[in-house]
């Protein structure tokens, strides 16, 4: 399963698949959910620090790995998209910093 963030403001989404050579595949669904404009910020800070880069909204997003900051592992039983998050302990150097 693919899952990709694209910012549409038009009232039609087309969606083109164009094969590479010698290539085949299988598309079982679509889904389309509709967010707020405001899910992703137009800008973002960038490295080296002061640097910030404008216009992601321009860009699709591929979510590579879900990871649920602060909370419990969500399996796709009790996802409403079907997707897997994992909780964030493992990457905490100390729970202490993330308790208030």
């Amino acid at each position: 399963m693919k899952e990709y963030l694209i910012n549409v403001n038009e009232q039609t989404l087309v969606l083109t698949f164009i094969p590479s050579n010698n290539s085949f595949a299988f598309v079982n669904a679509i889904e389309v959910v509709s967010v707020p404009n405001t899910l992703i910020s137009d800008t973002a800070q960038a490295a080296p620090l002061p640097n910030t880069y404008s216009g992601l909204s321009k860009h699709a997003f591929e979510t590579i790995y879900g990871l649920n900051m602060g909370g419990p592992l969500i399996t796709p039983d009790n996802d409403t998209l079907g997707r897997l998050w994992d909780p964030d302990t493992s990457f905490l150097a100390s729970k202490s910093l993330t308790e208030r």
